[in-house]
């Protein structure tokens, strides 16, 4: 009988508690000048050079003043090449830039419109596995699909800053120059080359973190935590703000929890 009504005990509690939700709650905000400059900062765990990649994030910018112009949204490096997305000053739209590919001062542009202040956009950006930038996708929060951005050849020239070995930065280059006046939530680093289909059934979903491939996942929900199996947090620089401020409702993914049974 005591064994029966463990089990019983144990049957309700995984029913009840074997499931969550991933609640998008928050986002983080960046309010730089050209003497303080907000970024957070963290470890990657990735090579950018092996078998293709995909970063995804939202962003949206309030403003493009001061140094500004040309904001850094996220900056990787592996310890030997560098890859960067941002906006570019004098072709204003979104720029990639791969030291592995593009030449010393390179960048590529990509569509024809620029980024306009105070609206969400979903960026996705997919490289393969020689290092080209595969595909551009671009998303706002009333869109149920990303549009593809051709490109437009050479971008603005674009710096590498210095970069550390292994690192990351988010709304900022690595020498905390080019930063980000906005928002940026749902940062997402996959070691896979994600497709329009997958891209599509995601970007205005909350993840779990223990997705296959999702090496990188800073949700902004009140901390720096990186969800990823990367497991490496960020580290926020002259105190960004944890907003409230969300692109979207969306749907939130549901995930599961352990439940340990026990027996007698």
């Amino acid at each position: 009988m005591k064994r029966l009504i463990i089990l019983i005990l144990a049957l309700i509690v995984s029913l009840s508690g074997s499931l969550a939700l991933a609640l998008n709650t928050g986002s983080v905000q960046f309010v730089s000048t050209d003497v303080t400059v907000e970024s957070a900062n963290g470890t990657n765990n990735m090579s950018i050079t092996s078998s293709g990649f995909t970063v995804e994030f939202w962003v949206q910018v309030d403003n493009y003043n001061n140094n500004g112009a040309n904001p850094r949204f996220v900056h990787i490096s592996d310890g030997t090449n560098n890859f960067q997305i941002l906006r570019g000053a004098t072709a204003a739209r979104i720029h990639t830039k791969h030291t592995q590919t593009d030449a010393a001062n390179d960048s590529i542009k990509w569509g024809a419109a620029d980024l306009a202040t105070g609206t969400w956009y979903h960026i996705a950006v997919v490289v393969n596995g020689s290092g080209a930038v595969a595909s551009v996708w671009q998303a706002i929060t009333s869109d149920s699909t990303h549009t593809s951005l051709s490109s437009g050849g050479a971008g603005d020239a674009v710096g590498t800053g210095s970069p550390a070995a292994n690192s990351i930065w988010v709304g900022t280059r690595s020498d905390d120059a080019a930063y980000l006046n906005g928002f940026m939530d749902e940062v997402r680093v996959w070691n896979t080359q994600r497709t329009q289909a997958e891209l599509d059934a995601n970007f205005k979903t909350t993840l779990c973190g223990t997705e296959a491939g999702l090496v990188h996942y800073y949700k902004f929900n009140n901390d720096y935590v990186d969800a990823g199996s990367g497991k490496n947090n960020l580290t926020a620089v002259n105190s960004p703000t944890l907003s409230a401020t969300v692109p979207q409702a969306g749907t939130d993914a549901v995930c599961a929890k352990k439940v340990i049974i026990f027996e007698q």
